[in-house]
């Protein structure tokens, strides 16, 4: 994020798992993003991950169909994670 997202909007990509994008459209529609830079507001929906309680900071669509979180561990950090991968606590 830190690297790659402060090149100039129109710097294309090329994430080889879906379509060419830029960083302007990265930086203005992926909700990771989005939330990385304060622009949409934290999830705070209890879950956990292989047995790891943490925080649901985002769920979103995945490119593939399916979804994705982000989550914060209650021990340590943040991690992008496969939607299957997180037991949510409705």
């Amino acid at each position: 994020m830190e690297v790659l997202l402060t090149l100039p909007p129109e710097t294309r990509l090329l994430p080889g798992h879906t379509d060419e994008t830029s960083v302007g459209r990265e930086w203005q529609q992926n909700p990771f993003v989005r939330v990385w830079r304060g622009l949409d507001p934290e999830g705070e929906e209890r879950c956990s991950v292989g047995g790891r309680g943490a925080r649901l900071v985002l769920w979103a669509r995945d490119y593939d169909g399916g979804f994705k979180a982000l989550v914060r561990f209650d021990d340590d950090g943040d991690q992008v994670v496969g939607g299957s991968r997180v037991e949510r606590q409705l």
